[in-house]
């Protein structure tokens, strides 16, 4: 099995994979609720689609942490959704 940052986005099924513009996240709820909810909706969240693209996720090697990067990636691109 490839890891996601091995897997080339030409062979994922995007019809397997959750649309992100349709997740909706209480960005007024706790940090945890807020990604045990996302996490919930999308499956997986290193693999996705927007707009029926496969969207890969790959972070950088640095000392954020990956909730905080993940909880305002989400925030900013639900903001951005209305």
């Amino acid at each position: 099995m490839k890891t996601v940052g091995m897997l080339d986005l030409r062979d994922v099924d995007t019809n397997a994979l959750v649309e992100l513009t349709d997740v909706f996240v209480d960005c007024n709820s706790d940090i945890m609720q807020r990604t045990v909810d996302f996490m919930r909706k999308i499956k997986n969240p290193y693999l996705f689609k927007v707009n029926g693209k496969a969207v890969k996720v790959v972070f950088d090697d640095t000392s954020a942490r990956f909730q905080e990067r993940l909880t305002d990636a989400i925030c900013n691109i639900l903001a951005n959704k209305s």
